[in-house]
């Protein structure tokens, strides 16, 4: 199962969700689809969401991407989620800022959705594929092999992954992703 991942503008308005957070959000125990809206549940997680929001729109710097909070279920039981703020898209006209928010619950293993990485770093879906695969542990021939692609075609993926991405190498890489879905 992959982590609930949604992209959300200034406002809370959902703007993407993986199947992980559509069924988190169906089940209304930890947070809402208000009318396209993300909420939590609880009053306190809404307002500590609202405050790390508030903060990332403030301080939207390069050493100030990411937030972190504690949210609490109405059965009391508490989960992890990460704010990380998205890069806009060169050549697009100005948007709202947008925030991916990753809710992590205990028990369950991390996994990246690429196509939310795809949107976070403006990699293409080769790409995006690429690097989650090499996230979750895949040598570079396994990933040649799974993806049905030529070591020649895999080293340029990998050299325009680690220049959209600011990496350097594969372990750079993979903590870069895996940022994504840690705390």
């Amino acid at each position: 199962m992959k982590h609930p991942m949604l992209v959300i503008d200034g406002e809370r308005n959902i703007r993407l969700r993986n199947a992980a957070a559509s069924a988190l959000l169906a089940r209304q125990d930890l947070l809402l689809d208000s009318h396209g809206a993300l909420k939590c549940r609880d009053r306190d997680s809404d307002g500590r969401l609202a405050d790390a929001l508030r903060s990332l729109a403030r301080d939207h710097a390069p050493h100030r991407e990411r937030g972190s909070l504690w949210l609490r279920g109405v059965d009391g039981r508490c989960a992890a989620a990460t704010l990380h703020a998205l890069r806009e898209e060169a050549g697009r006209e100005k948007r709202r800022p947008r925030v991916l928010v990753t809710v992590f619950e205990p028990g369950v293993p991390p996994e990246v959705d690429p196509k939310l990485l795809a949107m976070t770093y403006g990699l293409t879906a080769a790409e995006a594929r690429l690097a989650a695969l090499l996230a979750c542990g895949k040598t570079t021939a396994r990933c040649s092999k799974e993806l049905d692609v030529k070591t020649s075609t895999l080293r340029s993926h990998l050299s325009a992954i680690y220049r959209k991405t600011g990496t350097h190498g594969k372990a750079d890489l993979v903590r870069v992703v895996l940022s994504l879905c840690a705390i």
